[in-house]
């Protein structure tokens, strides 16, 4: 607890560096480091609202507030012309979360306990939901490089009517998911748990609204950080942005894993990967057509191909609804050589 009291004080330091205008790498390492004790505050609030809700409505919540400062990241990079880099960002967080923050989980967890089980349910509806969302995201990257659409308008129209479907399949899906919970692990509503939850509640919001501030200084330190360290944005895209961006989630994820509570970290971690690309991806072509800036779903080949390899390698160790630390490693694996790859496209 001590600990992540004292990491806290990264918060306000980073705020004050960043307001007398401090070199941008010392405000970039600082805000980078002040999202790890957030994360840690977010896994004490989400565990204690997953006891009391159940895992699979503790990790929509976890999602849901990380993933919305990663949504507000984006829709700033877009409204300042960075299109390259939110791609390239939204197939990094896809990636990271799948494959690299899973398979951590997956290895910590497996190292702690030999088996451990998954709701089979929600695995089902998340797969099916991945391959759904990298079928819409591959559509518009087929018509535009092969020339099967007769011109960009076509691909807007295409792009448009994807992200239509994906935010439809993804508010179905959420549905599904809640009332599909396994109620069996709530407890009985007492005045003590109100208050608990209201508690766990107030400790999330004030987590992401200091999420939101200190991302925001993340990105504009950014690309000056980037350039004194001679590293190209796409790395930034891919790796760095959804790795310090997410870390909330990604911190969340690992340690219930290693608390043996697999379903609560396959929901923040592949949950949030289907969020994403359900609700991420869809809501930024939206954003792009209001502010005169069009978002189209036209990726890198070898992009829609990591993306559709990665989910399903995802689909094909999660299908037994278990995990050890033999497949967590095999997701890392993954990773890893999906990002070697990416790192290289000009």
């Amino acid at each position: 607890m001590i600990w992540r009291v004292l990491l806290l004080l990264f918060v306000p330091l980073t705020l004050v560096l960043h307001r007398v205008d401090a070199p941008p790498l010392l405000q970039f390492t600082t805000a980078a480091l002040a999202l790890l004790p957030l994360g840690a505050w977010v896994h004490l609030a989400t565990e204690r609202l997953a006891t009391r809700l159940g895992p699979v409505v503790g990790g929509l919540i976890n999602i849901a507030a990380a993933n919305g400062t990663e949504l507000v990241i984006t829709i700033f990079a877009l409204s300042a012309g960075f299109v390259g880099v939110v791609k390239a960002t939204l197939v990094g967080s896809i990636l990271s979360n799948m494959l690299f923050i899973m398979g951590l989980g997956m290895l910590v967890g497996g190292i702690c306990h030999p088996v451990q089980k998954i709701d089979h349910r929600l695995v089902s509806a998340t797969g099916t939901q991945l391959v759904l969302a990298v079928a819409a995201l591959s559509l518009p990257t087929l018509a535009e490089s092969n020339h099967w659409s007769p011109g960009r308008w076509a691909t807007q129209v295409l792009t448009v009517g994807a992200a239509t479907v994906m935010l439809a399949i993804y508010l179905l899906g959420t549905a599904y998911t809640l009332r599909t919970a396994d109620r069996s692990q709530k407890a009985p509503v007492t005045s003590a748990v109100g208050r608990g939850l209201w508690s766990s509640l107030l400790i999330l919001v004030a987590c992401a609204g200091a999420t939101v501030a200190i991302s925001d200084i993340l990105i504009k330190t950014l690309e000056p950080a980037l350039a004194s360290l001679h590293l190209p944005q796409r790395i930034a895209g891919l790796i760095l942005v959804p790795l310090l961006g997410n870390a909330g989630e990604n911190v969340t994820a690992v340690l219930a894993a290693r608390e043996n509570r697999m379903t609560l970290a396959y929901q923040i971690a592949v949950g949030s990967s289907t969020q994403i690309a359900l609700l991420v991806a869809p809501l930024l072509v939206f954003a792009g057509l209001l502010m005169g800036k069009p978002f189209l779903f036209v990726f890198h080949p070898l992009e829609v191909m990591a993306l559709g390899l990665s989910v399903l390698l995802a689909v094909l160790i999660h299908l037994d609804a278990r995990s050890n630390w033999l497949e967590g490693t095999q997701l890392l694996a993954g990773y890893i050589l999906f990002i070697l790859a990416l790192c290289f496209l000009e």
